[in-house]
């Protein structure tokens, strides 16, 4: 049996997201990082799928982190 999906806009840290979830799965795209996929959260087990940085999502305009590659 098919699962519906359901389509949300909001805000994550700043960026504008667009979730997109069902029944399984919820994804979150945010398109002003050229359509990056943020987070893919399996919702039977709670596990997020993707790595999360323990630094988390700089906000838009946010210095880079020293040590990242782009801070100088």
């Amino acid at each position: 049996m098919a699962s519906s999906c359901r389509v949300a806009a909001g805000t994550v840290n700043g960026w504008r997201s667009v979730v997109l979830e069902n029944d399984e799965l919820r994804v979150v795209v945010l398109p002003d990082k050229g359509a990056e996929i943020h987070q893919i959260i399996d919702l039977r087990s709670g596990t997020p799928v993707l790595f999360e940085a323990p630094w988390g999502l700089r906000p838009p305009g946010a210095q880079p982190l020293p040590g990242s590659g782009d801070d100088g």
